[in-house]
């Protein structure tokens, strides 16, 4: 359990040193639920607002562009399928100039939409397939998903 919560604050600390230069003139910024608010407080010095509620997420930062600049989006530790389909809707509509894809985190310009509609073609196209390919898969994976988590492993 430890080491999972050592890579994440080490994976949290560089992502925290290259969004930096893009909140230096932000007073608070909005997080997720997966994002270490103590972290971002003192790495920043920036008052947080954290979400916790997913099903108004969008409607959320679409109502604050004035309270926030930006927004960290996250969902690195416990990715639900619905976090998955709340993440494609997010990168989709707005501008973000940091991503980890990888770890799941993007920090999101609320001021800006996202410019490429050839981004969001290629998304939406990738995620059908590999929708389709993995189908017969699903179950399997949920599981594996859910054991994974309860065991606080990265991997079986």
């Amino acid at each position: 359990m430890k080491r999972e919560q050592v890579n994440k604050a080490l994976w949290q600390n560089s992502f925290l040193d290259n969004i930096k230069p893009y909140i230096a003139q932000d007073k608070t910024i909005g997080i997720n639920w997966d994002f270490n608010d103590d972290f971002l407080r003192f790495k920043t010095d920036k008052q947080v607002d954290i979400i916790w509620d997913k099903e108004s997420l969008l409607d959320l930062l679409d109502e604050n562009p004035k309270k926030w600049n930006h927004f960290i989006f996250s969902c690195w530790a416990n990715c639900s399928d619905r976090d998955l389909k709340l993440e494609n809707k997010i990168i989709e509509k707005y501008y973000s100039p940091v991503k980890d894809s990888n770890r799941k985190a993007y920090l999101l310009d609320l001021h800006k939409t996202n410019p490429t509609k050839i981004y969001r073609n290629l998304n939406k196209t990738n995620i059908k397939n590999k929708s389709t390919s993995n189908s017969s898969f699903a179950p399997i994976i949920s599981i594996y998903r859910y054991i994974r988590d309860i065991l606080f492993l990265e991997q079986i």
